[in-house]
């Protein structure tokens, strides 16, 4: 196992949003090793914490159980971290209101989309996974934040590109993504 300043040592940045991803990591670091058994995983999601949160961690009960529970650590912990699970991370108001913000400064370069894009998906796709949205609610809100001429432009482009495309259905995510790409690479 990497030692705690290892650079290959897993690390918990405080972040609630963070703590999945050390978690994976902690697991993935004892696998490599060859300890595959969760008290191996709960000792060192521990080993490789800071000393104040180590602290805390350790007065979970779980953290002391006999045998030791991956699992039941796990979700303990992450119960001590709000924000930290990514269900139900999102409301549907988030995604409005970056789609809002966003129509008022359209992209204008693929840079600008590509970060719109990356923004909506991370918010989008988890509400889809939670059966907020559909995807045919995603594709609508993603093109009111191209802001009206790219919007009326990438519009154009999707009746051209899919002609036989009923007007009463939005386009799939990917080809108005695509399309804008399109529209700003240009």
């Amino acid at each position: 196992m990497p030692s705690r300043t290892d650079k290959s040592a897993p690390s918990f940045s405080g972040n609630p949003k963070d703590l999945e991803d050390y978690l994976e990591d902690v697991v993935r670091v004892c696998q490599d090793c060859g300890k595959n058994d969760e008290k191996d995983f709960v000792e060192a999601a521990l080993h490789y914490l800071s000393a104040d949160d180590r602290e805390a961690w350790k007065t979970l009960p779980q953290s002391k159980a006999s045998p030791l529970k991956w699992t039941a650590f796990k979700d303990a912990v992450m119960a001590i971290y709000p924000g930290s699970q990514t269900k139900g991370r999102y409301e549907l108001t988030d995604l409005e209101n970056l789609v809002a913000d966003q129509s008022h400064k359209a992209p204008r370069d693929l840079a600008a989309l590509g970060e719109y894009t990356r923004s909506f998906k991370k918010i989008g796709t988890l509400l889809e996974e939670e059966k907020v949205v559909s995807a045919s609610e995603l594709s609508r809100l993603y093109v009111k934040g191209l802001g009206a001429n790219l919007r009326e432009i990438v519009g154009r482009r999707l009746e051209i590109r899919h002609p036989d495309h009923s007007l009463l259905r939005p386009h799939d995510l990917a080809d108005i993504v695509k399309e804008a790409e399109f529209c700003l690479s240009g």
